[in-house]
């Protein structure tokens, strides 16, 4: 059995990658030396890197970022880079200027070839060798180990499987009109009239543009002050503030302020909202996207006794809501805030399934607690001093920022402490139960305004 180490690694320098070839590259249109995906931002953001393939060597690129795409034409460019790449293979370019992109306003991003042509994703049989006694023929290249998958591919038409004896599977990709195009003659064509599960493998990487300047969690007139008190200062001048210069442009200015109004008065950076204000049923709508919740056994809505509107009452023996993914605290940062009302030590606020039990009552005294930790014998737990089980609301929240955890009560700051890193999951939520759905872990009061950020906020 082998295995692969890598040192140095890090956190992705991105917050937001735009896609829609699911499974990279199938197939090479040798025909087209210029395309472009269509994204839709769903924050602000500045697209700072864009990735492609290149099925030659020595092939010279032109990557730009447009604003529109009228009449069969792309128009106002944001950015342009050029360059030449020695090898065939998957690239990723830095942009020398960021494309500054808003909210639900579509962003176009071309990329050009000299030679080649692009790589996209389509569906394809894959051909799938299992090493075995009575499991097909045998691996051309040396029988691999037991159990192990090999995608055998021709490198020359990389995604064109070499389909002679042997197992093959289907594996299907999805599209949709007006996703990719490439130009043919004089126009643009839709790659979905081509193939109807096609896509280039284009795509833009982002970080957010955070107009919440204060980091409370809401872009509003506080953000402007902090803007407006450096109104028309430049790189270098006493009263700078970088963090106002929201389109990188080394001036606060009209720009910034437009910038600013896209994310006004919004919840910019939640990634799921529960109100849990729901009269009956068994769903906790998420009002900040489509990752509905749960209800498991038999909790009974409370629309008038809530600390904000309506809240969930879990029984603490087997009541609590599940939750589909949501995010990975191992690779990104968090935030949790969330309403509670309770009187039984031990219990769980919100956990992860396969991960830790985020926020919690200790055992002892009900003092508010996260096991969000690292995984191994190093694992530790960030325990505050501070009692959330005296029958009365209160606000707790975790916050992690890649070093630091934070527990919060009623928006003051309880615990603090450095941590290297967190163990993660891939996997949903448990809210008034703990990650194993343990006996005793189930919370007994009432739950509130759950909220989750890809941040971490400052109450």
């Amino acid at each position: 059995m082998g295995a692969v180490s890598f040192q140095g690694a890090r956190l992705k320098p991105y917050d937001h990658i735009y896609y829609h070839d699911y499974h990279g590259w199938r197939d090479t249109k040798t025909d087209c030396n210029e395309a472009f995906n269509v994204f839709i931002p769903r924050r602000a953001e500045r697209v700072v890197a864009v990735s492609f393939y290149t099925a030659a060597d020595n092939v010279t690129y032109n990557a730009r970022i447009y604003d529109r795409f009228e009449d069969g034409q792309l128009l106002d460019e944001l950015t342009a880079q050029s360059g030449t790449i020695a090898h065939r293979g998957f690239h990723t370019v830095d942009l020398n200027t960021p494309a500054v992109v808003t909210r639900n306003n579509d962003f176009y991003v071309y990329v050009g070839l000299s030679a080649g042509g692009h790589a996209y994703d389509r569906t394809s049989e894959v051909k799938v060798l299992l090493d075995g006694p009575n499991v097909g023929p045998k691996y051309t290249e040396g029988p691999p180990p037991p159990d192990i998958r090999i995608w055998s591919f021709n490198f020359d038409t990389l995604g064109k499987m070499q389909l002679e004896a042997g197992q093959a599977t289907l594996v299907p990709s999805t599209s949709e009109p007006g996703q990719s195009y490439y130009r043919s003659g004089s126009g643009w064509l839709d790659l979905y009239e081509f193939d109807n599960s096609a896509n280039f493998c284009i795509k833009a990487l982002a970080v957010s543009i955070d107009a919440d300047l204060n980091q409370d969690a809401v872009t509003d007139v506080a953000d402007f002050a902090v803007l407006a008190s450096g109104w028309k200062t430049e790189a270098g001048d006493e009263l700078w503030n970088p963090s106002s210069d929201l389109n990188l442009d080394n001036t606060v200015d009209a720009q910034d302020i437009a910038i600013l109004a896209t994310q006004w008065l919004q919840d910019t950076f939640v990634v799921a909202h529960w109100k849990l204000d729901e009269p009956s049923g068994t769903i906790a709508h998420d009002s900040a996207g489509n990752r509905d919740g749960t209800l498991n056994s038999s909790p009974i809505w409370q629309p008038m006794t809530g600390n904000v509107n309506g809240a969930l009452q879990l029984d603490g023996v087997d009541d609590y809501v599940s939750t589909p993914f949501i995010l990975n605290p191992n690779k990104q940062r968090l935030s949790v805030f969330v309403w509670v009302k309770g009187d039984a030590p031990g219990q769980v606020i919100i956990s992860q399934v396969g991960g830790t039990n985020w926020l919690m009552a200790d055992a002892r005294e009900g003092k508010l607690m996260t096991e969000l930790t690292t995984a191994g014998r190093f694992a530790r737990p960030l325990i505050s001093q501070t009692i959330i089980t005296d029958g009365k609301w209160h606000r707790v929240a975790l916050t992690w920022d890649g070093s630091n955890r934070v527990l919060y009560v009623d928006d003051v700051e309880v615990a603090k402490d450095t941590h290297s890193a967190v163990a993660g999951s891939d996997a949903g939520l448990n809210i008034g139960a703990g990650k194993s759905l343990e006996g005793g872990s189930f919370w007994s009061g009432l739950i509130d305004d759950v909220r989750i950020y890809d941040r971490a906020i400052i109450p």
